[in-house]
């Protein structure tokens, strides 16, 4: 699902056009020792990775908060 939002500044001029998807968070059985433990899985792929410059090679930085993940990208940064 695909929606759009805008982010005003504090006199209501619209900054940028964000687009907002929503993804699932599935379920990921990792091997443990002698058992598998469930943790979560949060997967991104499609074409609109590229166009916003999260092309293949690019190292991404995740910044992590309740309820909040932010990924971004270094422009100078790639790992072949």
């Amino acid at each position: 699902t695909i929606s759009w939002q805008l982010i005003y500044v504090f006199n209501f001029v619209p900054v940028k056009s964000v687009e907002i998807r929503k993804i699932k968070v599935y379920r990921k059985f990792q091997k443990r020792t002698n058992k598998f433990i469930e943790v979560p899985e949060i997967r991104l792929t499609g074409k609109w990775l590229n166009e916003n410059e999260f092309t293949i090679g690019k190292v991404v930085s995740v910044s992590v908060s309740k309820n909040r993940i932010v990924l971004s990208t270094d422009k100078k940064i790639m790992v072949t």
